[in-house]
């Protein structure tokens, strides 16, 4: 996705993950592609498992950020069957990814999300909301088909709440960028 960047940038863009300091805890990032949010909840002090169904995605994450000392272990696997043990994690995150999950697909990845969290643990999930003016803009375009693979789905909050509730315990859910992502 980002080969037209190759030899323009440099350095990797690295956003400000909206999660506190980590002391040391355990992070699992889901969806975690060539590992941005990973790096930074590493430089915030999380110890970091970084899952991305990708090879390619995770080798490119290792090649970049192999030499930086950061506390990130890069695994090639799906969010739908996590290979971790019940209450392993402090704190989970996904940024734009489970939203591109089939409804069951995405229920299955949030209830091995609330499996692998532990008790009183966070879980920081960015999924689309359908009510925002770019997701009603996509959602009824003749082209946009549900059923895609990679297609986004567009939740509405309270079905996201429910979910939520439902697979990891109580929940807050907040409509962010309401013209859509970055406006």
């Amino acid at each position: 996705g980002y080969v037209n960047l190759i030899g323009r940038l440099e350095s990797y863009p690295i956003p400000e993950i909206p999660v506190g300091n980590g002391n040391g805890e355990l992070l699992l990032d889901v969806g975690s592609s060539w590992g941005r949010w990973s790096v930074s909840a590493a430089r915030k002090g999380w110890r970091v498992v970084a899952i991305d169904p990708s090879l390619g995605a995770i080798l490119a994450a290792q090649r970049a950020f192999s030499g930086m000392n950061l506390d990130i272990a890069f695994i090639c696997g799906d969010a739908r069957f996590l290979p971790f043990k019940a209450e392993s994690f402090r704190c989970a995150f996904s940024y734009s990814v489970i939203q591109h999950f089939s409804e069951k697909d995405a229920e299955l990845s949030i209830a091995e999300l609330g499996r692998v969290l532990s008790q009183g643990g966070l879980a920081k999930i960015q999924m689309a909301h359908k009510g925002g003016l770019r997701s009603t803009y996509w959602r009824t375009r003749r082209e946009y088909d549900v059923n895609a693979p990679f297609m986004v789905r567009y939740w509405s909050l309270a079905s996201m709440r429910d979910l939520f509730e439902k697979k990891i315990g109580p929940s807050s859910c907040m409509a962010e960028a309401f013209g859509g992502l970055g406006l």
